[in-house]
């Protein structure tokens, strides 16, 4: 999990390193519950995507990812909003 301080209402993340995977914006506004599956690529023309293994589960003081390749691990880049 990432801790930040807060409960979060829109997360904003990409993996760091290597050329794939886009940036992906989950958020509270389009999903009831603390596990969020759809997602927009703000970088892709593409409509919304709701994938089972692309995820954010949000805590009271951070966020989890699911466990996508593109957007788990230590070298992600994330902006979180409350």
């Amino acid at each position: 999990p990432t801790y930040c301080g807060f409960k979060p209402r829109m997360v904003i993340l990409k993996k760091r390193d290597g050329s794939t995977g886009s940036w992906r914006t989950f958020d509270k506004f389009r999903e009831t519950g603390d596990t969020w599956t759809l997602n927009l690529n703000p970088d892709d023309p593409s409509t919304e995507a709701a994938e089972s293994n692309v995820s954010v589960t949000v805590y009271d003081n951070g966020f989890a990812t699911g466990s996508d390749s593109a957007i788990t691990g230590d070298n992600i880049i994330w902006m979180a909003f409350a």
